[in-house]
């Protein structure tokens, strides 16, 4: 801050502003900056104000209710005692035409709200440092006046009594004497020792001192204490008088101070020219004194505020560069004369231009339509150009002499448009989960029903074998069902995985076989692996489900022959792969499984929508579009990624990223067989909500040479059970075995069953039938007891083994 701005000041001002906070904003600064301060909150009581006393100075708000700030301005204006008072307006004014009034109406300036401290301080010292000035001035130029009228007078009295005699003489000393004493520079004479002559009015105000004492005085008597401007003493051969007398040559500008005997310095500019006597030698020295001490201070001022000016522009400069946005400025000609780093790569991208070129386009949108308003409502334009988004907004910025500039601001959101895409696919698909596993439940309780009435009529003696080759398509038909529902679980991520370490060459390598069997012969099948273990933590019959959906895809992808590469490595360091699904980034440690076909590729308008269910571009019964879920699914049920690269007329590339395990030895396989297996008798307690799913599973029961006791939820079951614990030979000669249960039922489900029986100390063994997936819920039972479990439609053979092995255990 400048010094005088620091100083105490007398000086009153008025403040008019109809903003409480803004007039007690102002009113505080002000005072405590040593104005006397005189708040106004509209123009009636301004001008009531002024009739009473005159401030120094008026900080006026234009926009107020009843007389605004214009009328006010105009009748001080217009009056005489007051049209002196300088007027600053205060004011948001968004239009030029707003400051041409003003300025019309008699204001000397404005502030823009919202206020910055230091500037509302700078321009009131400003203004009144002006009108101060212009008073001295008015009053220096009526004093000089009126001892010039006096001076006049005198000559003419003084020509008036020697006319005759020294008429031509009086009129050269007359002028001599008025340019002296009338001169706004002081001029004094000091002879050759040095001793001060003579020194006119002004050099008389210069010096500080009354002419007789000035006359009394060496030009370098000790009191006067002469230093150069940084306070360093002067030295006596560098003295105005010492050159002119050592070089009998004039000199200028030779700078020095001087203390006035109250202590202030005074900052000079001396030039001196020498007098010489007949015989030419110096007879006296004439010097012509100039105070630069204002002067001195406004350059100091205008140094600091220069200083400050490229301060603020090297920050902006700074900011510009760092910023992440781009930011470049346009001329009235559309030239771009600045750019920061951001904007010069965008502006390659978007119109191959640089700083200098006259700009016309920003990818596929005109200059013209960038300058106007967006076509919907919000502030930005977007822009797109080689596959990238950028969103654009101009902006005018006048320099205030009528020639409007624009700003433009880039911002490249292409990776936020992926990232947001991604997201609502994301939730796209967690939707149709959701619903997709609410219907499993009910639908796997029709197919169960199905599933096992055709297997109990295909195991009838004598059965027609037209009436068996129908009912063996109707289970064909629904175990395509089954599947499709299990489709649906795996893409939502609801179905039960059994998940065991295992090792990935040799599965693979098996997995090969089976395809070269399956797909066409014009299509080769590779597997590449580097040296490495390949360990994962998988279901093995859900992966291999994904590995078959995506090489079915390949296949017909690949219509006219091929090839079909998978390829297995590990990711590394230097990976930075980005999911395309969920938009996270991989790096080391994961299993890669990529599968690469040479087909068709897949179409940009295609690709956001391949991992949605029913989603497909084949022909009708060509395809349910539930291939490339069921992978999705599958792969996020192991914690996986996917990724995917496509190229239309090249082929697609699908990587699979699997968590990977520190090497140990995986569980070796085991093999199911369909055989039914018998009980001997025992009595089981079906526990199912559903009538003819309850039916079903007794005559199922029955088939199997079991007794079958029903109830048709948990708690009916449970009073069952109480029944069979008090009197066991009431319900059957050997008691209940075992209970087969439903999760899912009214009043009380099989988990509640469960947990109620155990804290009966019923230890009866239970399987568990569900047809909504319960991964965490099954596992919990599991780890407290539960004898097993299987999902809805269970098959008859591996239900059978299931209950004799549990009866085997008991």
């Amino acid at each position: 801050m400048p010094e005088a701005m620091n100083t105490v000041h007398c000086d009153k001002i008025l403040v008019v502003d109809d903003a409480t906070a803004n007039l007690q904003f102002l009113t505080n600064l002000l005072t405590e900056h040593g104005y006397t301060v005189y708040p106004a909150s509209d123009g009636e009581l301004a001008l009531e104000f002024v009739r009473s006393m005159l401030p120094d100075l008026i900080l006026l708000d234009i926009r107020m209710p009843g007389m605004d700030g214009y009328e006010v301005c105009r009748r001080l204006k217009a009056e005489e005692r007051t049209r002196a008072i300088p007027i600053i307006f205060i004011s948001i004014l968004e239009d030029e035409c707003d400051k041409v009034k003003g300025f019309r109406a008699g204001a000397v300036d404005y502030i823009t709200k919202p206020f910055q401290p230091e500037e509302v301080l700078a321009r009131v010292h400003i203004h009144l440092h002006l009108r101060d000035l212009t008073e001295h001035l008015e009053h220096t130029v009526a004093a000089r006046t009126a001892e010039l009228h006096a001076a006049n007078a005198q000559l003419q009295i003084e020509l008036a009594e020697r006319i005759r005699a020294e008429e031509a003489l009086k009129r050269e000393r007359a002028l001599i004497a008025n340019i002296m004493e009338t001169s706004p520079i002081g001029i004094t004479t000091v002879d050759s020792y040095g001793q001060i002559t003579f020194a006119n009015t002004q050099a008389v105000n210069i010096l500080g001192l009354t002419k007789d004492k000035i006359t009394q005085r060496t030009y370098n008597a000790p009191d006067w204490r002469i230093t150069d401007f940084e306070g360093n003493l002067f030295p006596d051969e560098h003295l105005p008088f010492q050159q002119v007398m050592t070089t009998r040559h004039s000199i200028y500008d030779v700078q020095h101070t001087i203390e006035w005997p109250d202590g202030r310095r005074v900052l000079l500019s001396i030039n001196g020219a020498p007098i010489l006597n007949e015989s030419g030698q110096v007879e006296s020295v004439v010097f012509a004194l100039h105070d630069i001490t204002e002067r001195k201070r406004a350059e100091e001022e205008q140094k600091y505020l220069t200083a400050q000016i490229r301060e603020q522009a090297q920050e902006l400069q700074q900011i510009l560069a760092t910023v992440p946005e781009g930011v470049l400025l346009l001329d009235t000609q559309g030239r771009i004369i600045q750019a920061n780093p951001v904007a010069e790569k965008d502006l390659d991208v978007l119109a191959g231009a640089k700083v200098g070129d006259v700009l016309t386009h920003l990818g596929d949108r005109s200059l013209a339509e960038l300058l106007t308003s967006p076509p919907i409502k919000g502030l930005w334009h977007e822009v797109k150009a080689n596959q990238r988004t950028f969103e654009v907004i101009a902006r005018p910025m006048s320099n205030g002499y009528g020639m409007e500039r624009w700003v433009f601001v880039i911002n490249d959101v292409t990776q936020e448009r992926e990232i947001q895409m991604q997201f609502q696919q994301q939730e796209r698909l967690a939707a149709v989960g959701q619903l997709a596993a609410g219907i499993a439940h009910d639908f796997n309780n029709i197919m169960a029903v199905i599933v096992l009435y055709a297997q109990m009529a295909a195991k009838a003696p004598n059965l027609p074998v037209k009436t068996r080759e129908r009912l063996e398509i109707v289970l064909q038909q629904a175990q395509c069902a089954t599947n499709l529902i299990q489709q649906i679980l795996d893409f939502s991520r609801r179905a039960v995985l059994e998940p065991r370490p295992m090792h990935l060459i040799p599965f693979l390598k098996e997995l090969v076989k089976l395809l070269e069997r399956t797909v066409p012969e014009n299509i080769k099948i590779q597997l590449r692996y580097e040296a490495d273990e390949y360990i994962v933590n998988a279901d093995p019959t859900r992966l291999q489900q994904v590995i078959m959906n995506l090489a079915v895809n390949a296949r017909d992808a690949m219509s006219e022959g091929g090839e079909l590469r998978i390829a297995l490595s590990r990711t590394t360091k230097a990976d930075k792969i980005r999911c395309a699904t969920c938009a996270s980034i991989i790096g080391e440690g994961w299993v890669r499984i990529a599968v690469t076909d040479t087909g068709s590729g897949i179409s940009p308008h295609v690709l956001p929508h391949i991992f949605e269910p029913f989603f497909t571009t084949k022909e009708v019964g060509k395809g349910t579009g539930l291939g490339l879920a069921q992978v999705y699914g599958i792969v996020k049920k192991h914690a996986g990624h996917i990724e995917v690269a496509t190229q239309v007329g090249v082929g697609t590339t699908f990587t699979i990223y699997l968590p990977a395990l520190l090497v140990q030895q995986p569980a070796a396989p085991t093999l199911e067989t369909q055989a039914f297996v018998l009980g001997h008798g025992e009595t089981i307690l079906v526990v199912e909500d559903n009538a003819t799913l309850r039916q079903v599973l007794t005559d199922s029961m029955t088939l199997l040479n079991y007794r079958v006791l029903v109830a048709a939820n948990g708690r009916e079951a449970l009073d069952i059970l109480e029944l069979h614990t008090n009197n066991p030979t009431a319900l059957s000669e050997q008691g209940i075995s075992l209970v087969l249960s439903d999760m899912v039922m009214p009043e009380m489900g099989g988990q509640a069953l469960f947990y109620a029986m155990q804290q009966r100390g019923l230890m009866i063994p239970v399987v568990m039938l569900s047809g909504h997936p319960m991964e965490d819920e099954l596992q919990s039972l599991q780890a407290q007891g539960l004898a097993g479990w299987l999902f809805k439609p269970p098959d008859m053979a591996q239900l059978s083994q299931l209950l004799a092995q549990v009866l085997r255990e008991v």
